[in-house]
């Protein structure tokens, strides 16, 4: 609204998971009428007149698009960078990209990649009768066939039919005086030549792996319950461990993970007798770098002993002299601030199902 957009459209909240309700699309007409209505976006001529950084961030956006637009263009065009599959590739990648970043929790999807709710109930779908709805749109289409000319639809199909390089303008007169994209598409590819095969640009979600993750880990607790908790070795008081407590419940929760929680523990046999009776198949110790020389070897060796298949996980990122030395005791990873989440919860769901 502020740029001076010609239309917007404010997508329904559950549009990416069924049909959009009554409600949701209330929600999203309603956005717009506060822009315009409570906000007044549409009384200024110019809302963002004089302001440096929208000016200068739409600089760079025409500079960059314009500089694109000359790249494909230098190319062939659009036609010849789709064939060579150059623009889905650019596309692929950007998504890869940014991916990465949401995979590492440097870009937040509040509620997906961070801070998620793992008691939100699902949108139950709605109960729509297709059958009606196609019969109701047949009807639809019929009466708006015989508001139209007849005879006139019927020229403008037979121009359409004997239409060389204007196509496309007979196209558009035919839609106008009627012609349904039935109609169209039944004499413009009746006798075309065959066309190549271009591979179609892929549609994504950014959000849509770590959604993928929550279902995983939703099929795999029916199965194997025990294998999804975690358990956090606590040591410590509170405020020697609550910070990468709550980093690692945050961690993963984004997975669906179930978080065994406890306000901590005094000493290593404590602490490893009750994650070992927990069952869970996953164990964080949490605790400060500086207490992690004497805790971490010490809790490794002693659950390894005892459960070798509980995966352990220090929360930190580990110094590079001592990392090696906590692999050998028996960690199997660490996780910190800017590392794969993605990445370090989906492998721990494939060992699930290998191991079992």
């Amino acid at each position: 609204a502020i740029a001076g957009v010609d239309s917007m459209h404010v997508a329904p909240f559950d549009e990416a998971v069924r049909e959009a309700d009554e409600f949701s699309r209330r929600i999203s007409r309603n956005v717009q009428s506060i822009l315009q209505d409570e906000c007044h976006f549409t009384q200024p001529i110019d809302p963002a007149g004089g302001s440096w950084y929208i000016e200068a961030l739409t600089l760079q956006v025409a500079e960059k698009a314009w500089s694109l637009f000359q790249e494909i263009n230098g190319s062939g065009g659009v036609y010849e960078a789709l064939k060579a599959g150059r623009l889905q590739k650019a596309i692929a990648d950007k998504y890869e990209e940014k991916f990465t970043a949401m995979s590492k929790r440097i870009h937040v999807w509040v509620g997906t990649n961070m801070y998620s709710n793992l008691s939100e109930e699902k949108l139950p779908p709605l109960d729509i009768d297709y059958e009606e709805l196609k019969k109701s749109r047949i009807r639809e289409v019929q009466n708006y066939r015989l508001s139209k000319d007849m005879f006139m639809l019927q020229d403008a199909l037979i121009e359409l039919n004997i239409a060389g390089k204007g196509l496309v303008d007979k196209g558009i007169e035919a839609a106008l005086t009627g012609a349904t994209l039935g109609d169209i598409s039944e004499i413009t590819s009746g006798d075309s030549a065959p066309v190549e095969n271009i591979a179609p640009v892929r549609k994504q979600r950014g959000t849509e792996r770590f959604e993928e993750l929550r279902k995983k880990s939703e099929i795999l607790g029916e199965k194997y319950e025990n294998a999804l908790k975690v358990f956090l070795l606590n040591m410590g008081p509170v405020p020697q461990h609550k910070a990468r407590a709550d980093f690692s419940t945050g961690f993963f929760e984004v997975g669906g993970f179930k978080l065994l929680k406890n306000n901590g523990f005094e000493n290593v046999d404590e602490a490893v007798e009750a994650a070992l009776a927990s069952a869970a198949g996953i164990g964080v110790i949490c605790s400060t770098d500086d207490t992690y020389p004497e805790l971490v070897p010490a809790i490794a060796k002693k659950i390894k002993a005892a459960k070798p298949g509980l995966k352990l996980i220090v929360a930190g990122r580990p110094p590079k002299e001592l990392e090696d030395e906590y692999r050998k005791a028996g960690v199997d990873g660490f996780i910190f601030m800017g590392a794969d989440c993605y990445g370090i919860l989906k492998g721990l769901q494939k060992e699930i199902e290998g191991n079992e």
